[in-house]
């Protein structure tokens, strides 16, 4: 939804398991549609939405006839896309997903070219005038990078990818901005880290590096404890675009009592990268919340990779909601014109937490983002 003239609010669909979006009366375009009368009270209202496509579901999409069929969909309905996930390549609900969230990475030609995909279905897309976005993953989980040589073809394939959004630039008129995610336990865990990769490998090419930027996720940075709103400081001064922010929450366990309720996130598909803040006011990393259960320090606090809905504050068994970084971005967002709010973990939350059901819940959260943007 469009909130300025050069503001647009979504929410991203990967918090639905289907993926029918082709069939005419599938269970995920009545959501949609139910989605936008609960969030703009009408049933005509002009109403954005972030997509989420698998590989499979975007080669589906390639045939012309497929997504010009789509394209009427969205034009009948009054809906408009200007935003893709393109992190998650393949399954992202029910079955366990974890570390194979990152592959294949950005070592490979198969994540460059699922990427360029993407790319070309948003650009036919993409409503004149607004400047596109996709979100990818960070280069790759920290562990399976080894060598130079990784880094090199890391770089090569951005590169690759950041031409390709050049040309689509070129033939449509179409702008559309690569945004690398960065996230705990990745190569890039953080906008400071990618600053140094973006100066040494793209400063160089002026053209190119306007369409290479950042997906700001306010919950990842928040996992990671640093001082709120500081990496989006450092990223304008750089003059690093932001294609655009992710707006999440995490979970934060203040005290050892509020480490019981925990177990109950503890879930098998996602990973939840977990930081503890020491006594000596060192972090210490833990990969995945069973980990951190397992052996760490329960009396400190400690912050959890775990998207919850932003509306909420005090959760069961004196857990909180982390969103001191969401806060900051939305008093201080610069120009960025995307905006999308991402709670993919709805289905793993504890029962208490999805009693209001997933279209009322993420009505709040709009709810939540608009009076947050509106007192800035």
């Amino acid at each position: 939804m469009q909130l300025t003239s050069n503001t647009h609010l979504c929410y991203s669909m990967n918090v639905f398991p289907e993926k029918d979006w082709l069939a005419e009366n599938s269970e995920i375009r009545k959501k949609v549609l139910s989605l936008r009368r609960k969030v703009t009270g009408s049933d005509s209202a002009k109403f954005a939405i972030g997509l989420w496509f698998d590989a499979e579901t975007a080669c589906e999409f390639r045939r012309k006839a497929k997504l010009q069929e789509f394209k009427k969909w969205l034009s009948d309905n009054n809906l408009y896309v200007f935003t893709f996930n393109a992190f998650p390549y393949g399954n992202f609900h029910g079955r366990p997903v974890k570390k194979k969230v990152y592959l294949p990475d950005w070592t490979t030609k198969e994540r460059l070219k699922y990427t360029c995909m993407i790319a070309d279905i948003l650009a036919e897309l993409l409503p004149e005038g607004i400047t596109g976005s996709i979100s990818t993953l960070p280069g790759a989980y920290m562990a399976n990078i080894k060598s130079d040589n990784q880094i090199a073809k890391v770089a090569a394939n951005l590169l690759a990818a950041t031409r390709y959004l050049s040309k689509i630039y070129g033939k449509t008129g179409k702008k559309i901005i690569l945004g690398i995610e960065p996230e705990p336990d990745c190569f890039w865990e953080t906008p400071f880290e990618f600053i140094g990769f973006y100066r040494k490998y793209f400063f160089s090419w002026p053209r190119e590096k306007k369409y290479l930027g950042i997906c700001y996720d306010t919950c990842h940075q928040e996992v990671l404890m640093t001082e709120p709103g500081k990496g989006l400081k450092k990223l304008l001064a750089h003059k690093i675009p932001i294609a655009k922010f992710q707006l999440s929450a995490a979970l934060k366990a203040p005290d050892r009592a509020s480490k019981k309720a925990l177990a109950k996130f503890a879930d098998e598909v996602y990973l939840h990268q977990t930081r503890v803040l020491e006594k000596d006011w060192t972090i210490s990393k833990y990969p995945d919340l069973p980990k951190a259960l397992a052996s760490a320090d329960k009396s400190r606090p400690w912050t959890v990779h775990y998207h919850v809905p932003i509306f909420t504050t005090n959760l069961p068994g004196g857990l909180l909601t982390a969103k001191k970084e969401l806060e900051e971005i939305l008093k201080t967002a610069g120009d960025t014109s995307n905006f999308e709010i991402e709670t993919y973990t709805f289905s793993v939350l504890p029962d208490k937490m999805k009693e209001l059901g997933v279209i009322n819940s993420m009505k709040k959260e709009y709810e939540w983002v608009k009076k947050a943007m509106a007192a800035k």
